[in-house]
């Protein structure tokens, strides 16, 4: 199957990448595995090249890439070298959304800054969640 043929259970192909085989079965039930063969009982059969593919969804998902981001960039990698510009550009708006988040991310952080500075100094007046006084 493999290079050196090696082959892998679900179980086997868990425990090499870390993903749970509920999560593998997912990754295949949305399209995101494909052409994963089966013996004659029904089981899957996983190669080398199954895994280093889950190794890459795995990068997309802790870049924080969405699920139907991730679809589509395994639909254009399917579709072959003719595709790089536009899987470039799917990385590259996926990349603008993470520096979005992380300026949102960045003014969150100042206002709590902000927030626990003016308890430390103790100014729990300033704290504009504080019911007024009447």
């Amino acid at each position: 199957m493999t290079e050196n043929n090696q082959t892998l259970s679900i179980g086997e192909l868990s425990d090499r990448t870390g993903m749970t085989p509920d999560a593998l079965r997912y990754y295949e039930r949305v399209g995101l595995m494909t052409d994963v063969p089966r013996q004659s009982n029904g089981h899957r059969v996983y190669g080398d090249h199954h895994a280093r593919w889950v190794g890459m969804l795995q990068r997309l998902r802790a870049v924080g890439m969405p699920i139907a981001r991730m679809a589509e960039y395994v639909a254009l990698a399917r579709d072959g070298a003719g595709t790089l510009q536009a899987r470039v550009e799917l990385l590259e708006g996926h990349r603008a959304e993470l520096r979005r988040q992380m300026a949102e991310l960045e003014t969150f952080f100042e206002i709590l800054e902000r927030k626990i500075q003016l308890h430390r100094n103790d100014r729990p007046g300033a704290d504009c969640l504080q019911p007024s006084s009447r």
